[in-house]
């Protein structure tokens, strides 16, 4: 009888190789919470993907390795890092809410930069291997692995994520609007019989500073079963009117009907 070659697949998955498979399953695992807006899910996956990528190095080197071996492990090492930490950080800042149009650079160059990084590590790693077969020393750069440290680090000085991050998360209208029957209620310096808004200026004069209540109303309006209300006496303590045909000259309208 002829002796059958069995089948494999075809990479390598032996254990050398194991943790880095692990690592980016763990990260698939933190994108997918990151959507669903579970945060401190997320960011627990990023920090136990850089455990595993501390140790993958480690465990390789452990076994001998044939040269097509070697280089598999260099590139599906690097392939799974751009992914967990070039990927997955993105998408916990754009959850979190990193929309602006000022963000979009961090979130585009943070991933270009990470690629890049690892593209030259498997240049340099292939050279050197071919005129050494020592472990290596020195680290040329900043490891990508590093946002798997300092993320979670920033994350607990606090108690939750939108201590972290106030500005983008707390008032973000797309974060409020997840929240069933959400209640906004504001107040205004003046409103004319159009809808229009003003809560920030009497005149030249600005009274109260920008931004929070739009993001509020707006949240509240799409929040299902949702409503927003806006409380002010109808008139001032003199007896003018707050509710007017059209805005008083220079004042700031914040928000439209």
């Amino acid at each position: 009888m002829e002796n059958k070659k069995k089948k494999r697949f075809i990479g390598v998955y032996d254990y050398t190789v194991i943790l880095t498979y692990i690592s980016l399953s763990i990260t698939v695992i933190g994108m997918t919470q990151a959507i669903e807006k579970h945060f401190k899910i997320a960011i627990v996956c990023l920090a136990l993907s850089g455990l595993c990528d501390m140790f993958d190095g480690k465990i390789a080197r452990t076994r001998e390795r044939t040269e097509p071996e070697k280089k598999f492990g260099i590139q599906i090492d690097s392939l799974c890092d751009a992914i967990c930490f070039g990927v997955l950080p993105v998408a916990i800042g754009y959850s979190v809410g990193m929309r602006n149009w000022f963000d979009m650079p961090i979130l585009l160059i943070f991933p270009l930069c990470a690629v890049i990084r690892l593209a030259y590590f498997n240049v340099a790693e292939e050279e050197r291997q071919k005129q050494t077969t020592d472990a290596r020393k020195v680290y040329e750069g900043l490891p990508v692995t590093s946002v798997a440290l300092i993320l979670p680090l920033l994350y607990s000085f606090h108690k939750d994520i939108g201590e972290c991050f106030p500005a983008v998360y707390g008032a973000d209208p797309m974060i409020i609007m997840k929240n069933d029957n959400m209640v906004s209620i504001n107040t205004c310096v003046e409103m004319d019989l159009t809808g229009n808004i003003c809560s920030e200026s009497i005149g030249p004069q600005i009274i109260s500073g920008s931004g929070g209540a739009f993001d509020y109303v707006y949240g509240a309006l799409h929040s299902r079963g949702g409503r927003s209300i806006m409380a002010f006496t109808s008139k001032t303590k003199k007896g003018v009117s707050k509710i007017v045909p059209m805005l008083t000259e220079r004042l700031k309208k914040e928000m439209a009907q």
